[in-house]
Parts: C-alpha cells; structure tokens; sequence
C-alpha cells in the first residue's frame, strides 16, 4: 500500500505489537465481539485497521486520510492474516 509516496509492506505484528493489540482491547482472540452484532463488528474492523496503520506503522490522521477505508481495511486484514500465520507456524513446532 502507497501512502504520501512511502511503500507500506503488510507484515506480522511482533510479539510486543500483538501484546499492544491486546491490552486495547481489539484482539480477535483475546477479546472477541458478539458475532451477531455486525455493528459493533464493524466499529472494531475500523478500530483493529486505525490501530495497526498508527500505532504500528507510525501513520497520521492526515496520511490515513489519503487512501481509501477499502484499501485501509485490505491492508490490516493482511497484517492481521500475517500474524496469525506465524502464531499458527509457531504453535506447530
């Protein structure tokens, strides 16, 4: 993802990250939404993807407004789809 000409590349979120995640509540695992509230589902997707493009990538409101939610979205759902693939790579060793 192309963000105010900086190169974004979708990675797993280190452990310290993850821990981070947690601790704001937005953890899928950890802490879990009811599944029929599609509301509250959505308002945590946007949370989880302001979290990770801020917090870990260090992005401001003014670069977030530069780029599409869609495209926002894509790239959080790829960091997040990262991370559980590592933990899941991990857990089998």
């Amino acid at each position: 993802m192309k963000i105010q000409g900086k190169e974004l590349k979708a990675r797993a979120l280190t452990w310290s990250e993850r821990e981070s995640l947690i601790k704001a509540g937005l953890d899928f695992v950890y802490c879990p939404v009811e599944e029929d509230d599609q509301l509250a589902g959505i308002i945590r997707s946007r949370d989880i993807m302001r979290f990770i493009l801020m917090d870990v990538y260090g992005l401001s409101d003014e670069d977030l407004n530069t780029v599409s939610d869609k495209e926002a979205m894509d790239f959080a759902g790829k960091v997040i789809t990262a991370t559980f693939q590592v933990q899941d790579a991990t857990e089998k060793n």
